[in-house]
């Protein structure tokens, strides 16, 4: 045969080609293989899942912190914000009665109250700025400041009143058992009286075309006196009302006797509770309030009448109520300004607006 014999097996060197030549060196093989390229299905169904669990987490804390301010909001009492920083362990605390006045205030000033009694400050300023509210509200926020005042815990705590631009009929109402009274010189106070708005709308139904039927039991048939807004009121509805206007009217005469017995008689006072509203310099003349000045001035007097000395720099804080926690302000809306009316509020607002709420308000 031609050619070189091959190399023997073992001798450490590459066989020898029949030609004489060395072979072709092997093709480098990788220990691994790179992974296959996944298919673009799997890719997007892939980035799919990463988003859905991001956006559930993401969701869950938001839900979360939700529900951690609505629990903060429902359980936590009213706050206590710094108006004038200075010493802790003689306090003021102003406790505002703003705008209209109803169940809610009342309820703030009854939860407000309640933690001053566990709190006890050196003195409280009532800061009222409102133009009324109704009779019910009005008279149990008085009793709630009264008894504030009487309680054996308490009683020693002065309440100075300080009148921002309106405190009238009811604002005035509320603050008649303060200790002292300021208004501002422009204030508007007084309005001793009460009154009912009320409406019919038989009119409106008859051009629409709708004819309402009100029945009422045989055995109470005064039900719908002064209680049915689908008819024109006659005199005995009228008179109905006019009954519980004088009672809750000779209320207010009574709890502005009890508060300024001291500068008015009973007559005195039912001649000045003829409705009409006063300036603050009227005010003062008829001893229905005790002095000009803004809330300083109400401070500066609640911190005498505490009996703090002149050396003595009262902390004074702004009591609030809990913050009102729903998605409504998440959002950056309040419940006071909806886009739409809901029927569920519609119809509230109408049964509401039928019944006859006795109100002690300025009506200007």
């Amino acid at each position: 045969r031609s050619g070189p014999p091959p190399n023997p097996p073992g001798s450490g060197r590459p066989p020898v080609q029949r030609d004489g030549t060395l072979p072709p060196p092997p093709a480098y093989v990788p220990a691994y293989a790179p992974p296959p390229s996944p298919s673009r299905s799997r890719s997007i169904l892939g980035r799919l899942f990463v988003s859905l669990v991001t956006g559930v987490l993401l969701c869950s804390i938001v839900i979360n912190i939700y529900l951690w301010l609505f629990f903060q909001s429902v359980t936590g009492g009213p706050w206590e914000t710094l108006y004038e920083p200075g010493d802790s362990e003689q306090r003021i605390v102003i406790l505002p009665i703003m705008n209209t006045i109803d169940e809610s205030t009342a309820v703030f000033v009854h939860t407000a109250l309640r933690h001053l009694r566990e709190s006890p400050p050196a003195a409280v300023v009532l800061r009222v700025d409102s133009g009324g509210g109704f009779v019910g509200p009005c008279d149990r926020i008085w009793h709630l400041i009264q008894s504030f005042q009487s309680d054996q815990a308490t009683k020693s705590i002065p309440v100075v009143a300080s009148f921002g631009t309106v405190a009238a009929s009811g604002g005035y109402y509320v603050s008649t058992s303060a200790d002292y009274i300021f208004a501002e010189p422009i204030t508007t106070t007084g309005s001793i009286g009460v009154m009912v708005p009320m409406f019919t709308i038989d009119r409106l139904l008859e051009k629409i075309g709708i004819t309402p039927e009100v029945l009422v039991a045989t055995e109470s048939p005064e039900k719908d006196v002064a209680n049915d807004i689908t008819r024109s009121w006659n005199e005995h509805d009228r008179m109905k009302v006019l009954e519980q206007l004088d009672k809750a009217h000779d209320r207010f005469l009574e709890i502005v006797h009890l508060g300024r017995q001291k500068h008015l008689s009973l007559e005195a006072v039912t001649d000045l509770g003829q409705g009409d509203i006063y300036t603050t310099e009227e005010a003062i003349r008829n001893k229905l309030i005790d002095g000009e000045g803004y809330l300083d001035d109400a401070i500066a007097k609640a911190k005498t009448l505490a009996g703090l000395g002149a050396s003595v720099a009262p902390k004074v804080t702004i009591i609030e109520p809990p913050y009102s926690m729903n998605l409504l302000s998440m959002m950056g809306r309040t419940n006071d300004t909806p886009s739409m009316w809901p029927a569920g509020q519609l119809k509230d607002l109408i049964w509401e607006l039928s019944t006859p709420r006795l109100a002690y308000r300025m009506w200007r």
